[in-house]
């Protein structure tokens, strides 16, 4: 067990250290320091990071291994039995509207990026985000052209997503992604 948490905090720090964002952003997050959080703009201005963004330099992202992403995950499952369960959307909601990128969202939530795409687009379905929110992360254009295919082509009834991939791909819009798909379905079913 021991071992696990000193795993777990050395993770942590390789994160801090490497990860592309805000210094004081990502160690308000750490300790989920809302307030401060919500008073913060998206780059403090003062720490390396911020510092390297206002001359451009850009900073990519570092891949951490399976077994570091496995632990994260066994971690987080245990902290989740000691407190409070969160809902997964719920979570996924509170990094969005602290103004997360989906990359960092998936990787502090330790899923793929498609998986956060998937939370989004169920978000957006229940009304909980709106559509001028999702047009910060996508092309409304894309997710319009998905939607007259699947209504076309598809009566509106969604069997599989890779059928109207498929489609799309084949009518030349390999730009649509599973992302603008899963938002088209949402409007469907919402009926806007």
């Amino acid at each position: 067990m021991l071992k696990k948490e000193s795993s777990m905090k050395l993770i942590a720090i390789k994160k801090l250290l490497f990860t592309p964002q805000c210094r004081k952003r990502f160690i308000l997050n750490y300790f989920s320091d809302i307030t401060d959080l919500q008073n913060l703009p998206r780059n403090c201005g003062m720490c390396d990071y911020c510092i390297d963004q206002k001359k451009g330099i850009v900073r990519e992202r570092p891949v951490f291994n399976s077994t570091e992403k496995k632990e994260k995950k066994i971690h987080k499952e245990k902290q989740v039995g000691r407190s409070q369960k969160v809902d997964t959307y719920e979570e996924t909601l509170r990094l969005f509207r602290e103004q997360k990128n989906l990359s960092a969202i998936a990787d502090e939530r330790g899923v793929t990026t498609q998986t956060i795409e998937a939370h989004i687009a169920k978000l957006y379905g229940r009304g909980i985000i709106t559509l001028e929110e999702v047009s910060k992360l996508t092309s409304l254009d894309n997710i319009e052209y998905a939607r007259d295919v699947i209504e076309k082509k598809f009566a509106g009834k969604v069997e599989k997503l890779r059928e109207i991939k498929d489609v799309l791909e084949g009518e030349g819009r390999k730009d649509i992604r599973y992302f603008d798909i899963h938002l088209a379905i949402a409007q469907i079913e919402k009926g806007e």
